[in-house]
């Protein structure tokens, strides 16, 4: 803003003003958006760990449909509420934030949540990386499990041979981690499988080798299970991610870098809803 002021010869708050009427003309005049069946839901910062915003996105056609200030239920809640035809929506992929789902119980009662895979995951990760960690408390940096430490967080299909060579022998040589390492795929291999009645069994076959065996670490994740599992087992209904919306997060951060930061909350919003217009792709016949 302040260099286009300075080339045109005129005040910087004008040429604030001209951008916002553009983006306004640009983004179109109509507030509340039309619903849409399946809506992605994330956070994301504003300030690294001071202020956190909304994004919803319309996950079928690949496109944000609003950034809202603000992870609260009332404030996503207020975003519902002025969705046309809010009725549409039937699927509502989230993390596991208890205020995003008290906001769709409220405004959106026909719908389905459904907790992302790879949030899950994220958590079966971070409970072999706690088993890891653990082995070779010690060393920190210098073993050779913290420089190996990308193997075990690999998908089994996506090691090459010389890596499962090298997997293989620090499994053989860790009987715990090892453990760790197949109950983290077993996991993977549980959201690959069939209809939700096979899933919620082997879900439980699955938590009661955790509890008679362990890893502690892994019997941590017992309460998420527990309190998510509806939503958790519901991806077997509905098998959306949130995958385009992490994808546009990292997007959001690139705006965010090129920028050098918004001081500004609401010009950073824009610039999101602007950068989607290229994006969004229309729903096919």
């Amino acid at each position: 803003m302040r260099q286009v002021a300075r080339k045109e010869g005129v005040g910087e708050t004008l040429v604030r003003g001209c951008v916002t009427e553009e983006a306004r003309k640009l983004l179109g005049a109509a507030t509340s958006p039309e619903a849409p069946e399946v809506l992605g839901l994330d956070e994301f910062s504003i300030r690294k760990g001071q202020v956190y915003d909304t994004a919803i996105v319309d996950l079928e056609r690949k496109a944000v449909i609003g950034v809202v200030s603000g992870h609260r239920q009332q404030e996503v809640a207020d975003f519902f509420s002025a969705l046309v035809n809010v009725d549409r929506v039937r699927v509502v992929v989230m993390d596991m934030h208890e205020p995003y789902r008290q906001a769709v119980a409220l405004c959106l009662p026909r719908a389905k949540v459904v907790v992302d895979k790879f949030h899950v995951l994220s958590h079966v990760h971070r409970a072999l990386d706690q088993v890891r960690t653990g082995v070779e408390p010690r060393q920190g940096k210098r073993g050779e499990l913290y420089h190996a430490r990308y193997l075990f967080q690999t998908a089994r299909e996506r090691l090459t041979p010389s890596q499962r060579t090298k997997l293989t022998a620090l499994l053989g040589r860790y009987p715990q981690l090892h453990r760790a390492w197949l109950l983290k795929e077993w996991f993977r291999a549980w959201y690959r499988g069939g209809s939700r009645a096979a899933a919620e069994a082997a879900l439980m076959r699955w938590e009661t080798s955790v509890r008679d065996q362990g890893p502690t670490p892994f019997k941590a994740l017992f309460p998420m299970l527990r309190l998510w599992r509806e939503e958790i087992l519901n991806y077997f209904d509905y098998p959306y991610t949130n995958g385009f919306l992490e994808g546009k997060n990292n997007r959001i951060k690139v705006i965010k870098r090129t920028a050098y930061g918004y001081r500004n909350a609401q010009n950073f919003r824009q610039r999101i809803l602007l950068s989607n217009r290229q994006e969004a792709q229309p729903i096919a016949a």
